[in-house]
C-alpha cells in the first residue's frame, strides 16, 4: 500500500524484503528485491544488516523506511555514509511482542525486549521521522511532534488489483480463521467454536495463514482427528505463506470469521488487520474480550464471544445484517493523507521525486 501510494506521488520505490532473490518490478513500477527466506531466530537474520549493505551500495536511495528494530543499526550507517533520511515504522510494540511471544526461548525474552527498547529510544536522537500504526502506540518512543506521524494499517484493494484467487474453497457454508496461526491469536478457541456449532449445524472451517511453529499444526490436526471432523476442515498455508488475494477470497466467501485473541499486553488496544479486512468485505467477526477496547474505533463488528451455545452462534451469523461500514473506518485512503504529509516533510525541495527503499 505504501509503495503504490508513493509511486502515485511520483516517487521511485524499491521494496527490499524476504522473497526470491531475483529483482523484479510490479505493474506499478515498484522494484521488488528479494533477500531470500530465513527464520526469525536464524543466524541469517542476525547478520542481515551487514549482508544487505552491498545491495544498498548498488542502489542508494534518498529515504529509507525501516520496518524492524534490528535495522536501526543499518539506518544509522545510512545516515552517516549517504546522508539519507530514515523513517522508523512502528507497526508493532516490539518490546511487548517479544515478552508475550511463544517462539522465543524464555531466558531470552526479557533481555532481548529491554535491548530492543533501548535501541529504539536511542535512535530517536538521529532518526528523521517515526510513524505509528496503532492508536495505543501513540508516541511510546517520545518523538518530537513534528517528526511523529500516525499511519494505520488500514485496508486497500490495491495490493490485489488484477489478481485472481488460486485456492479452492468449500461449496458448503464455512467459517474462517485468517492470519497468524498461533495460540495467542485464538486458533484453539476457533476450533472449539467450530466443534460446538457442528453439534447443531454442519459447517466447514477454513484456516488460512502462516504458522511460525510446526507444533501448533500438529495440535490442530490431532483435535480435528479426535472429533472426526476431517471432512469439514481445510488448512491453507500452514508452514507456507499464503497469497493475500487468497486470504481476501476466503473472507469474502465465508459466513463469519473469528478474532478470538488472548488478552495479552501486546494485543490489547490494537486493531488487528483482519478487523479492517472484514469491515471492507462486509463480513462479521466473533471476537474476544481483547477487542472490546477498540470497539469505540471500529463500531459493531459482529458478536462478542460469551460462551454462547452452538445454536445461538449459528442463528446470529446466519441472519447477520448491517449497513456497509463507512470507508473512513477501514479504508487506506484516509491514512494515505498522513503518508503524503510525512513525505512532504521529508522530501527535498526539488521538482524531481525522491527515491525510497523500504
Amino acid at each position: 500500500k505504501w509503495a503504490r501510494s508513493l509511486c502515485e506521488m511520483g516517487q521511485e520505490v524499491t521494496i527490499l524484503a524476504q522473497g526470491g532473490r531475483d529483482k523484479t518490478e510490479d505493474e506499478y513500477g515498484v522494484q521488488l528485491w528479494g533477500t531470500g527466506i530465513f527464520h526469525r531466530l536464524s543466524w541469517r537474520r542476525l547478520l542481515f544488516t551487514w549482508w544487505i549493505r552491498a545491495k544498498i551500495k548498488a542502489q542508494p536511495a534518498d529515504i529509507y523506511i525501516l520496518h524492524s528494530p534490528e535495522l536501526l543499526y543499518l539506518g544509522k550507517w545510512l545516515k552517516k555514509k549517504y546522508k539519507a533520511q530514515v523513517v522508523y515504522d512502528v507497526h508493532e510494540d516490539y518490546q511487548a511482542n517479544i515478552v508475550a511471544a511463544n517462539h522465543y526461548p524464555p531466558w531470552l525474552k526479557r533481555p532481548l525486549a529491554h535491548t530492543v527498547r533501548v535501541l529504539e529510544s536511542q535512535s530517536i536522537l538521529w532518526i528523521d521521522a517515526v510513524s505509528y500504526a496503532e492508536k495505543c502506540y501513540d508516541n511510546i518512543l517520545n518523538v518530537p511532534p513534528i517528526r511523529k506521524f500516525f499511519i494505520r494499517n488500514t485496508f486497500s484493494f490495491r495490493p490485489v488489483e488484477n489478481q485472481m484467487p488460486t485456492i479452492a474453497l468449500p461449496d458448503e457454508p464455512f467459517m474462517v480463521f485468517t492470519g497468524t496461526i498461533a495460540y495467542p491469536w485464538g486458533i484453539i478457541e476457533t476450533l472449539e467454536i467450530w466443534r460446538k456449532i457442528n453439534q447443531v449445524k454442519e459447517i466447514h472451517l477454513v484456516v488460512i495463514g502462516f504458522a511460525p511453529q510446526r507444533a501448533i499444526l500438529e495440535s490442530i490436526h490431532q483435535k480435528v482427528n479426535e472429533w472426526g471432523l476431517n471432512n469439514r476442515f481445510h488448512l491453507i498455508g500452514g508452514q507456507q505463506y499464503v497469497a493475500y488475494v487468497d486470504i481476501l477470497h476466503a473472507i469474502r466467501k465465508c459466513i463469519f470469521g473469528t478474532a478470538l485473541y488472548h488478552s495479552q499486553p501486546n494485543i490489547l488496544g490494537k486493531v488487528p488487520t483482519k478487523v479492517y479486512e472484514f469491515m471492507a468485505l462486509h463480513k462479521p467477526l466473533l471476537y474476544s474480550d481483547a477487542l472490546l477496547p477498540i470497539l469505540d474505533q471500529v463500531g459493531d463488528i459482529g458478536l462478542h464471544d460469551k460462551g454462547q451455545h452452538g445454536q445461538e452462534l449459528w442463528a446470529f451469523f446466519e441472519q447477520w445484517q448491517r449497513p456497509p461500514f463507512p470507508p473512513e473506518q477501514y479504508a487506506w485512503e484516509q491514512d494515505e493523507r498522513e503518508l503524503h504529509k510525512m513525505h512532504a516533510y521529508l522530501s527535498p525541495p526539488t521538482d524531481e521525486g525522491a527515491s525510497l527503499m523500504t
